[in-house]
């Protein structure tokens, strides 16, 4: 298990830029507030979980397994559900973040079994 992956960071920093940018644009992009609420539920129940999964995806079969993504989702997911959504989206934070390590491990099977 590694730590410090110069370009597991960089998946994480797309991450993290996807968490801002996505609502942001949805939120300038549709005047309608009932609108703008159905496209961001949509956005936390099926973009940012395939997002997060294929980001922790492609890092498993790149770098291996990484503990950073058990956190990473989660904390940068705080700020922009603060700013775009409400307290209550802090449980997908937490999904978010297993999913990601469940990925990441999974796609990191074949890089350990290389390696033995």
């Amino acid at each position: 298990m590694r730590w410090n992956t110069k370009s597991t960071w960089l998946r994480i920093a797309l991450l993290a830029v996807v968490f801002f940018a996505v609502p942001l644009v949805i939120r300038l992009l549709t005047p309608d507030p009932y609108q703008s609420t159905s496209a961001l539920i949509a956005t936390i129940f099926v973009l940012f979980p395939a997002i997060v999964i294929a980001l922790a995806v492609w890092d498993g079969f790149a770098e291996g397994l990484s503990l950073l993504w058990l956190l990473a989702p989660f904390v940068v997911f705080l700020p922009p559900m603060y700013i775009f959504f409400n307290d209550s989206a802090l449980i997908y934070g937490v999904a978010y973040s297993i999913l990601a390590l469940l990925a990441n491990g999974l796609a990191s099977l074949p890089k350990g079994r290389s390696k033995s």
